[in-house]
């Protein structure tokens, strides 16, 4: 038994050695470590749902954290039907004034919610192995120099401390949908998107443009709506919401620049996680490059395969093909109210990053035009 700080035993989390045999794939070139940040704290992200058990042990934590409070550490959220971590001034309320996580210092990392702990990396399931996957709604990510995300260390946060399971979060067949009708093996995949990885996470090389085979200046072409209706609907989505609330003014940013282009002169939103890009970019002066922000998150968005759920590779590209499009309207706008260019470019990212994980977004997808057969 270890202590916690005010010196109430607690148990260790049980790990189970050789429970997890899956190799675990990661992507070539991909680099992450946790420098602190702080913006998977704040309130671009519901910290849910959790589970029965991780709601346990935050209100275990909640009783050592805050031996004197009254009030609930989780609370049931009726928008996602599931429990969530308390917030308070568009934060966790578990983030302390240092921007770590009181949990974590004072219990262990075992202790923090799954969701919390893994972030933000996550786990597909695929013919070959468990691919190690990326999500850039994190400064961390893209800002600064990180180490190469080594097998080991993915492990270390993938697997539950609890019951030695790997949690996967997708799982793709044997076969692709890849255009149209047509599918193909998974190895015949894997090949191709070697190459198209290749030319993506790079700091210089073909344009990006180039490289995914779109216009250089518009969105793609969609289906029986266009690009007014899209900014319709988050607009619609956002206008009850608090202008704080992280998620809705990712939203508002996005449908700003849908509506009015990389010239959008404002009234512009909120940026209320701001604060941890400034962070992030005082404990890195040098910049990287802006082809390499945006490439390493699209190659990211491919290897992690979650698009072979919606639908095809063809699909799938013309959706990364939209994100980017919005990054970069984004990050314009962003440079011009004096931001650094890295900064802008990664703020844009998580932005961009987080929109294709809104429900709604499916919605969007589902009236993009695929590109014309062999594009890639």
């Amino acid at each position: 038994m270890r202590e916690a700080a005010n010196g109430r035993p607690f148990p260790a989390g049980k790990v189970i050695e050789g429970a997890v045999a899956e190799p675990l794939l990661v992507r070539p070139g991909c680099r992450y470590q946790c420098h602190g940040d702080g913006t998977c704290c704040t309130n671009i992200h519901v910290i849910g749902p959790i589970s029965r058990n991780d709601a346990g042990r935050v209100r275990i934590a909640g009783t050592i954290v805050f031996p004197s409070r009254r009030e609930p550490v989780v609370k049931h959220d009726a928008g996602i039907e599931g429990q969530v971590v308390i917030q308070h001034n568009g934060a966790c309320v578990f983030l302390g004034d240092n921007a770590r996580c009181r949990i974590h210092e004072a219990m262990g990392p075992e202790y923090k919610p799954t969701a919390c702990r893994r972030f933000p990396v996550g786990a597909t399931h695929t013919p070959a192995g468990v691919r190690v996957t990326l999500s850039h709604r994190c400064a961390c990510v893209s800002i600064g120099h990180s180490e190469p995300l080594e097998e080991e260390h993915a492990r270390r946060i993938l697997v539950s401390p609890w019951t030695g399971r790997l949690l996967r979060d997708f799982e793709v067949t044997q076969r692709v949908r890849w255009y149209g009708r047509t599918s193909i093996p998974f190895e015949d995949y894997v090949t191709w998107e070697r190459s198209m990885i290749a030319s993506l996470d790079r700091d210089d090389g073909p344009s990006l443009e180039t490289v995914l085979g779109i216009a250089a200046d518009s969105l793609p072409q969609m289906r029986r709506t266009g690009w007014a209706g899209v900014a319709d609907k988050m607009a619609k989505w956002t206008e009850d919401e608090p202008f704080g609330d992280g998620f809705s003014c990712i939203l508002r940013w996005a449908e700003g620049v849908v509506r009015h282009g990389p010239e959008w002169m404002g009234p512009h939103p909120n940026r209320p996680w701001g604060w941890t890009f400034e962070r992030a970019a005082a404990r890195s002066p040098q910049q990287n490059p802006e082809r390499r922000i945006y490439g390493s998150w699209l190659a990211d968005e491919l290897w992690a395969m979650q698009w072979a759920s919606r639908g095809t590779l063809y699909r799938a590209m013309a959706d990364m093909a939209a994100r980017y499009r919005i990054a970069l309207g984004i990050a314009a706008v962003m440079r011009r109210q004096g931001l650094r260019t890295d900064v802008a470019a990664a703020e844009a990212v998580m932005i961009a990053d987080t929109l294709g994980a809104w429900d709604t977004w499916n919605e969007v997808r589902r009236y993009f035009e695929e590109a014309p057969g062999g594009t890639f």
